[in-house]
């Protein structure tokens, strides 16, 4: 499942990961985001691209966790906590 932190909680990614690990949840970044800010880009011919806002946002909050072929309602729900309560800890 692709997360994308929003609102209170951008800026927060690296805690947010860090917590969710400890809780026994494992994490992937999101192979997209801004593909520009990327050293390769300096051996690859092309233009100078505007701002990517987008793609900025996906790059610096985003982040998966894994999905299953089976019934995941519990793990979903164990994340969901996670994320709640680090909230509610993080943002008063």
């Amino acid at each position: 499942f692709s997360i994308i932190l929003q609102n209170k909680l951008i800026g927060k990614r690296k805690e947010i990961i860090e917590l969710l690990t400890t809780n026994g949840v494992e994490t992937r970044p999101i192979v997209a985001g801004n593909f520009t800010v990327y050293p390769v880009m300096k051996f690859l011919n092309f233009l100078p691209v505007p701002p990517l806002p987008a793609a900025d946002l996906i790059h610096h909050e985003g982040f998966f966790i894994g999905n299953h072929h089976f019934d995941v309602s519990n793990e979903i729900s164990h994340v969901y906590s996670i994320l709640r309560d680090f909230e509610l800890e993080n943002t008063k």
